[in-house]
């Protein structure tokens, strides 16, 4: 009896198997970058465009270019910024990139995602990276706690 209950876990299980290599299905990976991500301040009208080098759209390098809001070049940095998220200076010399390059800031969550001492915040001044905030250096692997970031901490 015990054979003929396992018999149908073995032809799910094979037909899986079958199904993963007959589609090259291989481990889950994050969709493709676009060519091109911009983002503008809409206080300043600063702006910031970063190309991504690859043809394929998983290459993680590229180069950013932040203009004035004229549109003027104010310089480069040899960085992709992919999917995170981008905070500008009133005058660009400042750029903040917050979150990870695949996923942005949108999983950022305890245990779901970072396993090692990930960096979730780049800081560049002028184009060279001036600091960088990591996940267990520097924030203990959690999150701070939302009452002492509202200062109700008691």
């Amino acid at each position: 009896m015990k054979n003929a209950m396992t018999m149908p876990y073995y032809i799910f299980i094979s037909s899986l198997l079958l199904l993963f290599s007959i589609f090259n299905v291989s481990a889950m990976r994050p969709a493709p970058f676009d060519k091109e991500y911009s983002y503008t301040d809409p206080s300043t009208g600063m702006r910031l465009v970063s190309t991504n080098n690859g043809g394929d759209g998983y290459t993680t390098e590229g180069v950013s270019t932040i203009f004035d809001a004229d549109g003027n070049i104010l310089y480069e940095m040899p960085i992709f910024t992919g999917r995170r998220s981008v905070y500008l200076s009133p005058d660009g010399s400042v750029v903040v990139l917050d979150g990870e390059i695949y996923f942005g800031d949108g999983l950022m969550k305890v245990g779901s995602y970072y396993n090692e001492d990930t960096v979730i915040t780049s800081i560049y001044n002028k184009g060279e990276i001036w600091g960088e905030v990591k996940y267990e250096r520097d924030l203990d692997g959690n999150p701070p706690d939302p009452r002492e970031i509202l200062g109700v901490a008691g």
